[in-house]
């Protein structure tokens, strides 16, 4: 393989491009300030591939005079002028004498960055004839569609247009191949023959065709508005990134509840349906470095509901269904399994102990491997107790969602708590803390006391926990030790309190004021820990030593609400948040509750009294104020 050929197909007219661009060959247009095809070379060269066959046609001799004999990048050029315009195949047809083996074929107007190696060991192993680089993209309704089976032998084409009735696999022709001189023969000679629409779908029962699935980047340029689009990605550093070579982080999704309806074992395509803002919540992962993959636990093949090939028609509906909104999925695992075996309907095939189901981590793991994920910087989204404890198992950071189940079921606190998808990926990709962290670390670093004390206030549902949390978990991968103390757990039970009690009665503010006062004593503090979903404390034992922490974070709607607590901090941040978003947010989180309108509409109002008047007058006492984050679609 080390002197295989490549061939560079970069005779198109470039007419999509406009007249901006109207004077010079497609595969000579300039990204980040050199020519397309100079990229192409590069990886060539990056990979050992150093003898190039260019095939040109419109403005050949401004890609001659480029390139030379390739001397200049250490490689081997020879341009080829398609007078006669032969297609994609019918122009590799017209050169086959000069191919003396396996071949790569490139398209000129693609901006691609892959470890080419990879792909060659993967034509070489399956002793495959014809290897297609394909790709999830995030306009598959108007691309070229390929599908493959469990080995990767691909088994059918769906050129462009499909009807609107398709259900499909998002995995689109990349217009990179590997090829065999055996594919030649089935392509007529001196012909206009285009290998996506003539050739390959000819050819999966007569030659050997895998499809090689990769998350890579590779993009046309054919359009004004794709162009600029690569142009972004090179100069903000994400194609360089993009390669297998670099570990990429993830966001991990659960499907039923986060991507799609809970309807419980889900086992037909007609009963999927998107959940709101689910596909923007996909489509804003896409447009970061973040990889968006699917775990999901499918039992409904070890009961028997459906087969594995049913499954995959319902995830092709998913993929078509995101697709259709510009959203893709890099991965989707599933385990087929279930431990509970003995019934009369089940397949028992799949009734096992598996190493793949959640909590588990095996398709964690899998993903991980296959495309080459950074776990420690990846996130974990689901809607069950499940989703959280695999998570935190994989070393992952998790969110919560309280739409599907709302991990009303879990016992195991997520690291954050969302409403939607389309609300953690913006917190994922976004990261709107980044200027607090580093105000931070400055005082931190100036102030020179220890433990470093920050007190974090604010109106309920002003995004305090998230922010408290966030902090913590940048510090503690800084090395420092933190305890994290949250004043909800010196919360009333609903059943204790009374209408005429204020914000600070609820928090019972003296105790905090004393216990806080003995932690920094050194006193160990003991408290039942507050449930928010249940409004009442629980079982579990909440454990507050000083110890040898460095900082300390007190997050809680009345942390700023007492001189005696402002005075413990040398940082104080208060956390703002409207009127009107804050309405809004207090009413979904008690929907998840479980309380209907008009209870929620009297607890406004009695809030609006009892709290919300009261602490927002703490913005005062603050060194910093962090306005509520409003991910409205």
């Amino acid at each position: 393989m080390n002197n295989i050929q490549t061939v560079i197909l970069a005779g198109g007219l470039g007419t999509r491009l406009g007249p901006a661009w109207a004077a010079i060959p497609k595969s000579l247009v300039p990204i980040g300030g050199k020519p397309l095809l100079e990229h192409q070379l590069l990886l060539l060269k990056r990979y050992g591939l150093q003898d190039v066959i260019l095939l040109t046609g419109h403005l050949s001799e401004k890609i001659e005079q480029f390139c030379g004999d390739g001397s200049r990048w250490g490689m081997r050029i020879t341009c080829v002028c398609d007078s006669q315009p032969l297609g994609t195949a019918g122009a590799v047809r017209a050169i086959s004498e000069q191919l003396s083996g396996d071949f790569v074929v490139l398209y000129g107007d693609v901006m691609l960055n892959m470890n080419l190696q990879r792909l060659l060991a993967f034509h070489k192993e399956r002793m495959s004839d014809c290897t297609l680089v394909l790709h999830p993209n995030n306009h598959p309704f108007d691309s070229d569609l390929v599908a493959i089976n469990a080995e990767s032998r691909i088994t059918g084409f769906f050129p462009k247009p499909h009807h609107s009735s398709m259900c499909y696999r998002n995995l689109v022709n990349a217009a990179v191949y590997v090829l065999s001189p055996r594919i030649l023969p089935y392509i007529t000679k001196d012909t206009m023959v285009d290998f996506g629409k003539d050739v390959f779908p000819r050819l999966p029962d007569t030659l050997r065709l895998y499809g090689y699935t990769t998350r890579e980047y590779l993009k046309d340029i054919g359009t004004p508005e794709r162009r600029e689009e690569v142009e972004q990605d090179y100069r903000s550093g994400r194609i360089e990134r993009a390669n297998f070579d670099y570990k990429r982080p993830a966001v991990f999704l659960d499907r039923d509840g986060v991507i799609n309806e809970e309807v419980g074992l889900l086992h037909r395509p007609e009963q999927f349906a998107l959940l709101p803002h689910a596909a923007a919540g996909v489509r804003k992962i896409n447009a970061s470095d973040y990889l968006a993959v699917v775990i999901s636990n499918q039992s409904v093949i070890a009961r028997n509901l459906c087969t594995i090939a049913e499954l995959e028609r319902i995830h092709n509906t998913m993929e078509t269904l995101l697709g259709q909104e510009r959203a893709k999925l890099d991965g989707i695992y599933y385990c087929p399994h279930h431990p509970d075996a003995g019934y009369p309907e089940e397949n028992p095939q799949y009734k096992i102990n598996c190493t793949c189901r959640k909590p588990k981590t095996g398709l964690v793991e899998r993903a991980a491997r296959d495309l080459n994920i950074a776990l420690e910087d990846s996130f974990f989204v689901g809607d069950a107790e499940t989703d959280i404890l695999c998570g935190h198992a994989a070393g992952l950071t998790t969110i919560g969602l309280r739409c599907g189940r709302g991990c009303k079921d879990s016992a195991v606190e997520p690291d954050y708590f969302f409403d939607d998808l389309y609300e953690a990926a913006c917190f994922i990709t976004e990261d709107p803390y980044h200027d607090v962290y580093h105000y931070l670390e400055t005082a931190f670093s100036q102030s020179g006391k220890r433990p470093f004390i920050i007190a974090i206030g604010g109106n309920s549902r002003s995004g305090k926990s998230v922010l408290a949390r966030y902090l913590a978990k940048k510090l503690r991968r800084q090395g420092e030790k933190v305890l994290s103390v949250a004043l909800d757990n010196w919360l009333l039970p609903k059943q204790r309190r009374n209408p005429s009690q204020d914000v600070l009665a609820r928090f019972q503010i003296q105790h905090i004021e004393t216990d806080l006062q003995r932690l920094f004593r050194g006193e160990d503090i003991y408290l039942r820990k507050y449930d928010q979903f249940l409004r009442e404390g629980t079982d579990t034992v909440v454990h507050y030593r000083l110890g040898d922490a460095t900082i300390v974070i007190i997050d809680g709607v009345v942390a700023l609400a007492a001189a005696s607590l402002r005075s413990m901090a040398d940082l104080k941040i208060f956390c703002s948040i409207d009127s009107t978003l804050l309405a809004k947010r207090v009413t979904r989180f008690y929907l998840w509750k479980g309380l209907d309108q008009y209870a929620i509409e009297e607890l406004l109002k009695e809030r609006q009294r009892s709290e919300y008047d009261i602490i927002k007058e703490n913005d005062q006492y603050a060194d910093i104020i962090v306005n509520a984050l409003d991910y409205s679609v």
